[in-house]
């Protein structure tokens, strides 16, 4: 019988993604989007199924993500973003919220030419998940 080296087996385990903190960041960006094309009932169950499913330290990163998108967006985007994410969870959109100046301090710094609040563009997104991974 062939037995598996405990070595490689723990580092195939290391190596795998965190699906439950990605799957969280899929769920919220689907209600921050809020697109025409979803039902908005079903995007918030979707993201508070993905939250139920996170461990503390998770959540604590999927905060700080969510922090950074909202940061990032234009003013009124933002607002609508943290009311989107108060229908999900009051408590979550609090986190949010507290941890908002953090992201907009952090997104600065790893960003010194670029303004913090921008509007859409096709960039916008790709510096906010350039951002995102830094943090992360």
């Amino acid at each position: 019988m062939i037995e598996a080296a405990p070595d490689r087996v723990m580092d195939a385990l290391n190596r795998v993604p965190d699906w439950p903190l990605r799957l969280a960041q899929q769920a919220f960006a689907g209600v921050l989007d809020a697109t025409a094309f979803t039902d908005p009932a079903d995007q918030t169950i979707a993201a508070l199924h993905a939250l139920n499913a996170l461990h503390t330290r998770d959540r604590a990163s999927l905060e700080q993500w969510l922090a950074l998108q909202v940061a990032t967006a234009i003013t009124i985007h933002a607002c609508k973003a943290l009311a989107a994410l108060a229908r999900v969870d009051a408590v979550l959109a609090a986190a949010v919220r507290a941890r908002l100046a953090d992201a907009r301090f952090e997104f600065k710094r790893l960003n010194p030419r670029k303004r913090v609040i921008m509007g859409p563009s096709s960039g916008w997104a790709a510096m906010r998940h350039d951002a995102a991974i830094h943090l992360l």
